[in-house]
């Protein structure tokens, strides 16, 4: 009732494609989601080489297509603090992630991390959100503050395959205050495009003791 009540009084908008949500949709409208299905990748487990790291899965939902209502979200996700939509497109990948047994593979969830400026301006880190999505699904821990960003990454949207891997060199490092328990990691971005963000956050935990790795992203940017 409570939920109702203020929807009705702050109206939300479908990050997709901008429409009026009615009041049991939530982040996505229904056309939305339907349309969501046309991304769905056949072949969820990808073959993918981040640097020279070999990780053991590699599981994604979604081709990320330019101009594409799955762009819209992702564009509202990051710019528009639309945490929801993150926990939805969780959940859509933890039942990927299901169908490949992922929870007998993994102890935990390490979600890409943010810098703490990007952290202050967005208000959450979309991965951890959609690291709760998951979790919804298949009940896995998550283990934030443990794989930190330093402060002077910029954003690399437009940046091309040798920007982006120059860019994020050594920009990932391990919280030497927490200890990490876990030896199976899955560690989750929201887009991988050309792998070096994840293959940075790879080289970071290389020097620790040894783990077992699997990487799962929402989407992957298909190319033209």
């Amino acid at each position: 009732m409570l939920s109702d009540f203020i929807s009705l009084i702050f109206p939300q908008n479908c990050s997709g494609c901008n429409s009026l949500l009615i009041h049991s949709e939530k982040g996505i409208c229904t056309s939305c989601f339907i349309e969501l299905d046309r991304y769905s990748r056949k072949t969820s487990k990808v073959t993918f080489v981040f640097g020279r790291k070999e990780v053991a899965d590699f599981i994604t939902a979604f081709d990320l297509i330019k101009n594409s209502i799955l762009q819209n979200i992702f564009h509202k996700i990051k710019y528009n603090n639309d945490s929801e939509s993150a926990n939805i497109l969780g959940v859509e990948l933890g039942k990927r992630l299901k169908k490949f047994n992922i929870k007998d593979k993994v102890d935990c969830i390490v979600p890409v991390p943010v810098s703490k400026k990007k952290l202050k301006l967005r208000k959450f880190n979309q991965s951890e959100e959609i690291a709760k999505g998951i979790n919804q699904v298949l009940d896995i821990s998550i283990e934030s503050n443990w794989l930190l960003r330093r402060n002077n990454l910029k954003s690399q949207t437009f940046s091309n395959r040798f920007k982006r891997s120059q860019n994020v060199k050594e920009e990932y490092y391990i919280n030497k205050k927490k200890t990490l328990i876990h030896k199976r990691l899955l560690i989750l971005d929201d887009i991988v495009t050309t792998g070096s963000t994840i293959d940075s956050c790879l080289e970071a935990i290389k020097n620790e003791n040894q783990f077992l790795i699997c990487v799962a992203s929402v989407a992957l940017t298909k190319k033209d």
